[in-house]
């Protein structure tokens, strides 16, 4: 059997993902609804965890990438939002056709690269998500939690590693729009950018369901099959066939 399996553009290997059903679209934004950073990232790992699969563990820039292509299956390339009272359309393929940096950086006798997940919880695991190298040696097939170890095992300064990786990846910004930039590895802004940019309203999304129930007869199995944008051509075909009908009784 043919999959739905679409594409996905990463740097060194491959990945793909499974576009989401009405019904999974649906509860991801009901997941989203929350505002606590823990649970909005819970939500994107969840996403990229069961959509996503790939040739090799994948970074933040790949997993943003990801989800990006995965949002814009979903509710197409274009996202508007007010910013200081400016209203502003971006083009999100754009982004994606940005060259990320994820040159390696070194500090004393460790090599550190772009870390596997937006959110850590306290600045060992960060540091030991980003390594690739002590010395000579590449710990990239170790677990966080070996490479903690190790790190517990060196005599230099967590926090003075930290402190390095913060100030490089502080000046890695994306320019998404004339004089807006965002960084992705700013943990709390990241991931609210991206719920804000995932999440529709709920109100109008149980709206669009229940017209579907009336209009298109669908079950509950239906909105686990379909994507969102296929139901939207499936009743937008529905209401030109009424439009169509209507103007035929008027013309007799």
């Amino acid at each position: 059997m043919i999959g739905n399996q679409v594409p996905i553009d990463i740097a060194e290997g491959k990945a793909s993902f499974k576009e989401l059903s009405f019904y999974e679209y649906k509860n991801v934004c009901k997941m989203l609804m929350s505002d606590d950073i823990y649970d909005i990232n819970h939500c994107l790992e969840t996403i990229i965890k069961e959509n996503v699969t790939s040739s090799r563990p994948l970074s933040i820039i790949d997993k943003f990438k990801c989800l990006l292509v995965i949002r814009n299956t979903i509710l197409g390339n274009e996202v508007t939002f007010i910013l200081d009272k400016r209203q502003i359309t971006i083009d999100l393929s754009l982004i994606l056709a940005t060259e990320f940096n994820d040159d390696p950086i070194v500090y004393d006798i460790l090599t550190l690269s772009s870390p596997k997940n937006f959110y850590s919880l306290d600045y060992d695991n960060y540091i030991a998500e980003c390594l690739v190298k002590i010395g000579d040696t590449s710990v990239v097939d170790l677990t966080v939690e070996e490479r903690e170890q190790l790190l517990g095992e060196t005599s230099l300064s967590i926090t003075d590693i930290y402190n390095k990786l913060h100030n490089v990846f502080g000046d890695r910004k994306i320019n998404i729009f004339k004089d807006i930039d965002i960084n992705i590895y700013s943990q709390e802004y990241i991931l609210r950018f991206i719920k804000n940019i995932f999440y529709e309203d709920l109100f109008q999304i149980l709206n669009f369901e229940f017209a579907c129930m009336r209009n298109l007869e669908f079950k509950s199995a239906d909105f686990k099959t379909y994507t969102y944008p296929e139901m939207k051509i499936f009743l937008n075909h529905l209401n030109k066939e009424k439009e169509g009908e209507n103007k035929t009784m008027t013309d007799q």
